[in-house]
């Protein structure tokens, strides 16, 4: 909002304080103080004058008005701008300036990429598969998180005692606590990405983990090797989540050739399809 119409509503409230005969004039205050916050910003309020605008010179062009049709006119204009606010208030600015959340994943690098896991020069080489949480909306996407909702290998169900949550590889010092299952949340500004490490492959076990931030005793979190299919949600504190399926295949071999390794013979990850229907996306029958 600029800086003048601030002032503008500021001096205006003020006005209203000093006139206690007006009818109404808490009502009255309040509701300008929401219309203020509804219009937050520069293409907000032209708008609305901009449509006011039209509106008025459309009336004046086909009903001509003498004084007291005016004053009738400016008190219909008054109440259906009240009664506006009373019933939708903020909510058509929050819709437009809504988070938009979405899954974005490339099978390659950066992505997928090799390092070594451990210390140093010693450490173990090690493949990391990594997707991307991305908001491509007009606000803040708040407490982001990551989980691995059912693993089915070759068409069964393995069953979960907790979800497996994922490791944001961006986490900043100002990101909020995990939850209480202990996965981390993030927060992702708008039109920013955040990366979660997905899966990964030792050198010396040769056979494919998740990325958990607590590995459960259960070790459902080692897939090792065959097909797969992985359900995955994302969760928001301020949008509906979303949910998507991945194929996943992978035959045991390693190479240090990133060609040979990600290719569909040796081990291949795809995401299959996101939305935020959850028994569409997780083939749910119930």
């Amino acid at each position: 909002m600029s800086e003048w119409f601030k002032g503008f509503i500021d001096s205006l409230e003020r006005l209203i304080e000093k006139a206690p005969y007006l009818i109404f004039a808490n009502r009255v205050r309040e509701a300008i103080k929401q219309i203020a916050i509804y219009i937050r910003s520069y293409y907000d309020w032209l708008f609305i004058f901009a449509v006011l605008i039209l509106l008025s010179y459309t009336a004046y062009l086909k009903w001509p008005l003498d004084n007291e049709d005016s004053q009738v006119l400016i008190f219909l204009v008054t109440a259906a701008t009240l009664f506006f606010q009373a019933i939708i208030g903020t909510r058509a600015h929050e819709y437009r300036n809504r988070p938009i959340p979405e899954i974005e994943f490339h099978f390659d690098i950066p992505d997928c990429h090799v390092t070594k896991e451990g210390s140093g020069e010693t450490g173990t080489p090690t493949y990391y598969i990594r997707m991307r949480v991305k908001n491509t909306g007009s606000s803040t996407l708040r407490d982001a998180a990551v989980t691995v909702e059912n693993i089915k290998k070759n068409g069964s169900t393995w069953e979960k005692s907790m979800p497996l949550g994922l490791r944001w590889t961006d986490v900043e010092p100002n990101d909020p606590k995990p939850n209480p299952f202990g996965i981390p949340k993030n927060n992702i500004p708008m039109g920013s990405k955040r990366t979660v490490d997905f899966l990964k492959v030792r050198q010396d076990k040769k056979e494919l983990n998740l990325c958990c931030v607590f590995p459960p005793n259960t070790r459902t979190h080692i897939l090792e090797t065959g097909s797969f299919e992985l359900f995955i949600s994302v969760d928001f504190a301020n949008s509906h989540p979303i949910f998507a399926k991945f194929a996943v295949s992978y035959n045991g071999n390693w190479s240090d050739d990133k060609d040979i390794m990600f290719s569909k013979s040796t081990l291949d990850v795809r995401l299959e399809k996101q939305g935020t229907n959850r028994k569409d996306i997780f083939e749910e029958t119930s």
